[in-house]
């Protein structure tokens, strides 16, 4: 089979292109408007579409394709930008396709991320990297930063897959990119001109006309014309909210954003958090308080932990038990609680436990809305959350109302309004009243946030989509579906790839 396919990639090279054919088939159910399935894409993986164009991997090697399946860029490079999707079912975040270490995965990230999409949203262009050197590329495959450093942009923490680790973040903040050759960083425009020198051992990006950067150890501070605003003496600076926190010799103090030291080196803490709704959390011999830009401690240090407030909350314990507190200090809930999970999310509350390990819900208020007794619960959407109790879910409103009994073994939140359930080793989905929808016959059942018109479905490790009401969209017949929306589908069936669209115009 591996010598076929070379031979198959030998001849398509040769003839300088790949056999593309647009055909009606099996693949596509025409009453729903998928009518044009393109063919012949030999390729060993095609990954999900981003701004018209998808990365395509063959031997190890990466390039893109249109969504008319023409070849834009061969597979000529050892790693490209893979494009963003939202992330199947997962609130507050949004994935990317990231290739490390031979493998592939799906890369969930936070709202922090949203800056690095303007490589592709605002230019459209692509990274890509060769012979390890790293460059960018247009869409047309035209190289507009040639592929000459050792590194372009930095890392972020993600999950990958079950593990948290760092990824590559490449993005233009406020019109700079970092690059970096034989060990030191600078910045380059779009232009690939250096306006800061490869001079530093680390930089980040560029946030309200700033940049943190490192030399021998010691960070500060420079502008974009690589002024030095805060001196490159601190252990460490972290700017938000118009102030500086910056450490040295195990004291902090506090600066604005052009240098000048707000409360002298004299806050003797353990640790200094970032501001966040105008305080700062601190600590102490292992207790936790709040001051305020003046450095004035406002909450005193009698909390054994405490978190950064968020939306006017903040969660602290003490005693071992779990609270919220307002920026005046005053407590909001009660500190009774075992622990929370997230921050008010969906529809405005969070989810507590109890001394028992029992879930229930706290408003914004402080007021507990639904008392501690399920096994475990997530948020509100479309009105209702999944809960568990007795090892079954069900789903509540925001009164604690059984909307949809406890009979399930697994269960999704909401997508508008429809979710994915699974009972007997099945996966189907219901509507807000409880009734089945797609029936539950099915070894997975996926909604996503940006195809909430259509579920992907698996069966006998096939796999198909269907619409809102359960009608068959493709057929229950493919190896494998890597993308899909309103417009385009790719799925791979029989060792080759297609594209399954609607007729454009």
């Amino acid at each position: 089979m591996k010598n076929k396919l070379i031979l198959i990639i030998s001849l398509a090279l040769v003839a300088a292109s790949i056999a593309v054919s647009i055909v009606h088939s099996s693949l596509t159910n025409t009453p729903t408007g998928f009518d044009v399935v393109i063919s012949g894409l030999n390729y060993d993986v095609i990954y999900p579409v981003y701004k018209d164009l998808a990365a395509v991997e063959r031997d190890g090697k990466f390039g893109y394709i249109d969504i008319n399946g023409h070849e834009v860029v061969p597979p000529l490079y050892d790693n490209c930008d893979f494009g963003y999707l939202d992330h199947f079912g997962f609130e507050k975040t949004q994935t990317r396709y990231v290739k490390r270490d031979g493998k592939t995965y799906i890369m969930q990230t936070d709202e922090a991320d949203d800056q690095r999409v303007d490589l592709i949203d605002k230019y459209n262009w692509r990274w890509v990297e060769k012979d390890g050197q790293q460059g960018i590329i247009n869409v047309d495959g035209v190289v507009v930063i040639p592929i000459a450093y050792d590194a372009i942009g930095g890392y972020i923490n993600v999950w990958l897959g079950d593990d948290n680790t760092a990824v590559r973040d490449v993005s233009f903040s406020e019109g700079l990119l970092r690059v970096r050759n034989n060990g030191k960083w600078g910045f380059i425009n779009t232009a690939n001109q250096m306006v800061i020198p490869l001079e530093y051992d680390t930089v980040m990006n560029f946030e309200d006309g700033l940049a943190p950067v490192e030399k021998n150890g010691k960070w500060g501070y420079i502008d974009s014309n690589n002024n030095i605003i805060v001196p490159i003496e601190y252990d460490y600076v972290s700017a938000n909210e118009g102030m500086i926190i910056s450490k040295k010799d195990e004291k902090w103090e506090l600066l604005d954003t052009i240098g000048n030291v707000l409360i002298p080196m004299h806050l003797e803490y353990d640790y200094v958090s970032n501001f966040s709704n105008g305080l700062a959390r601190v600590e102490k011999e292992g207790r936790h308080g709040y001051i305020d830009s003046s450095g004035r401690l406002v909450i005193p240090l009698s909390y054994n932990y405490a978190l950064d407030f968020y939306m006017g909350f903040a969660a602290v314990m003490k005693d071992e038990k779990w609270g919220y507190i307002d920026p005046s200090g005053t407590v909001v809930v009660p500190l009774e609680f075992t622990g929370f999970k997230g921050d008010f999310i969906g529809a405005g509350f969070t989810v507590a436990w109890d001394d028992q390990y029992l879930c229930g819900y706290i408003d914004e208020n402080g007021i507990v809305a639904i008392p501690p007794a399920y096994d475990n619960a997530y948020g509100f959407h479309a009105g209702l959350a999944p809960v568990k109790k007795d090892d079954k879910w069900g789903y509540i409103n925001e009164t604690g109302e059984t909307i949809i009994p406890f009979e399930y073994s697994d269960a999704e939140i909401f997508n508008e309004d429809l979710v994915s359930v699974c009972k007997n080793k099945k996966w189907g989905c219901l509507d807000t009243s409880g009734h089945v929808v797609i029936p539950l016959k099915y070894d997975s059942c996926v909604r996503t946030k940006q195809n909430s018109n259509m579920t992907l479905v698996a069966k006998n490790k096939k796999f198909g989509i269907l619409d809102r009401q359960g009608k068959t969209i493709i057929p229950i017949q493919c190896d494998l579906i890597t993308y899909y929306d309103n417009e385009i589908v790719i799925v791979k069936k029989g060792g080759t790839w297609h594209i399954i669209r609607k007729t454009l115009g």
